[in-house]
C-alpha cells in the first residue's frame, strides 16, 4: 500500500478507535417491561460499579422512589449512599419472574437522574438484572425505606370509611379525618409480616384520596394493625394507639339474628368435623401452640366472612348424604352446627349456596396446620 493511501486511511482508523474506547453512560430512561430471556450469571470483583457511580453517590440531590402505583416517596440520601456502596451490580442473572415494585431515581447534581428498577429479587440497571446478596439486601433496604416514609409523606385530602362485614360506608369529616391521619403518620413501619393475616370483625378499612391521584387503601386488621398493598407487596405498621374505638364511633355494631351466619362472629372458638371419609370423622380443634388468641379469632373470623358470601336458595338441595365438613361454633351459651357441602350449606335448618364454599373453607382450616386432631 502506498503512502497516499495509508494518509486516506489513517482518519478513519483513529475515529474506530475512539468508537471502540467509549464506555456506555448510566441510563436515565426508566427500563420497559422485562420480557422473558436468559442470561448466564457473570461475576467480576467489582461487577459494573464504575467511577461515573462513585461520583453520582459522592454528589447526590435527591432520592425518589416511585410504586407501582405511581406515588412518590422520597428517601433519606445519607442512608440510601451508604447501603448504595454496598454495590448491587456483582452479579448479573436471569430475569425475576415476579414484576418490580419500585423504581429508584438517583438524582445528582446534574439534571438528569439514574434509574433502577427493585422487586422483592433483586436489582435490574440498564436492562441488566442482578441477585447477588448485596442486591437483595439493597432491595430490602428500598422496601423498608418506603415503609418508613409512605404514611408520613402521604397527602390525605379525604377519607372514606368502610365496613367489609357490616357492609357500611361513610365519609370523615375534616376534623375526624385529621385525627386518624395523625395516628397513621405517627404509625411504625414493620418489616417482617406479622403473624396476624385476616383482618378481625368487622373489618374497617380506610380508602384516602391522596391529592387527586389514585385512592390508597388502608386495611385495618386489628386494632393497632394496618397495611396497604403497595404493587405485589403488602407493607404492615404499627399504631400507637387503638384505632378500633374511634371507627366504631363512625360505623357502629350491628346486632344480627340468631338466624344470620353473621351472628357466628359472636363465636369464642370453633371446631371442626371432617366427614369426606365414610365410617372415619376426623375431630379438629385449632393448635393453641401454634396461633396466638388474636390469630385464632381472625382465623374464625375469616371462616365466618366466607360462609356470609352466600346466598339464601328456596331451592331444595341435595341433603340424603352427609356434609363433607362440619363446623362448630363455640357460643357464649351453646354451640352452632354449620354443615358443608360442595357448593352449599345449612345453617338453622336454611340453606345457603356458595360455590366451591367447601374448597374455600378447606383452604383456611388445613393451612399451616392451624388445627390439629382432637
Amino acid at each position: 500500500m502506498n503512502l497516499h493511501s495509508w494518509k486516506l486511511l489513517l482518519p478513519l482508523l483513529i475515529l474506530l478507535f475512539i468508537m471502540m474506547g467509549c464506555s456506555p453512560r448510566l441510563s436515565t430512561t426508566v427500563n420497559p417491561d422485562m420480557q422473558e430471556k436468559t442470561k448466564v450469571a457473570v461475576s467480576t470483583p467489582m461487577g459494573d460499579w464504575s467511577e461515573d457511580w462513585e461520583a453520582i453517590i459522592n454528589n447526590l440531590k435527591q432520592i425518589t422512589v416511585i410504586t407501582k402505583e405511581g406515588w412518590e416517596v422520597e428517601i433519606d440520601k445519607l442512608s440510601f449512599a451508604n447501603s448504595f456502596r454496598k454495590n448491587p451490580f456483582k452479579v448479573k442473572s436471569t430475569d425475576p419472574l415476579s414484576s418490580m415494585n419500585y423504581t429508584v431515581l438517583i438524582w445528582s447534581k446534574s439534571d438528569e437522574p439514574s434509574v433502577l428498577s427493585v422487586s422483592s429479587r433483586g436489582v435490574e440497571w440498564n436492562h441488566d438484572f442482578y441477585s447477588n446478596e448485596e442486591a437483595i439486601q439493597f432491595a430490602n433496604y428500598i422496601r423498608e425505606a418506603v415503609g418508613q416514609n409512605f404514611l408520613k409523606q402521604l397527602v390525605m385530602d379525604r377519607m372514606m370509611l368502610s365496613s367489609n362485614d357490616l357492609e357500611q360506608v361513610k365519609r370523615l369529616s375534616d376534623e375526624k379525618m385529621a385525627a386518624f391521619s395523625d395516628i397513621l403518620r405517627s404509625s411504625q413501619f414493620i418489616s417482617g409480616k406479622p403473624r396476624l393475616t385476616y383482618p378481625l370483625f368487622p373489618y374497617y378499612s380506610l380508602e384516602i384520596d391522596a391529592g387527586g391521584k389514585e385512592i390508597v387503601p388502608v386495611e385495618i386488621l386489628s386494632p393497632t394493625l394496618i397495611s396497604v398493598i403497595q404493587g405485589d407487596d403488602k407493607l404492615y405498621f404499627q399504631t400507637e394507639d387503638s384505632l378500633l374505638s374511634a371507627l366504631k364511633d363512625e360505623i357502629g355494631m350491628v346486632d344480627y339474628s340468631e338466624s344470620h351466619p353473621k351472628f357466628l362472629f359472636k363465636a369464642k372458638d370453633v371446631r371442626v368435623i371432617e366427614q369426606s371419609i365414610p365410617y372415619n370423622e376426623q375431630h379438629y380443634v385449632m393448635n393453641k401452640d401454634k396461633i396466638d388468641r388474636f390469630e385464632a379469632t381472625s382465623l374464625l373470623h375469616v371462616l365466618v366472612r366466607e360462609l356470609s358470601k352466600g346466598k339464601r336458595t328456596d331451592g331444595e338441595q341435595d341433603k340424603v348424604h352427609k356434609p363433607q365438613l362440619t363446623l362448630e361454633f363455640v357460643m357464649e351459651k351453646d354451640v352452632r352446627s354449620v354443615f358443608i357441602y360442595d357448593d352449599f350449606y345449612i345453617y338453622q335448618g336454611r340453606t345457603f349456596s356458595k360455590p366451591d364454599i367447601l374448597k374455600h373453607l378447606r383452604n383456611y382450616i388445613f393451612e399451616g396446620q392451624r388445627f390439629i386432631i382432637f
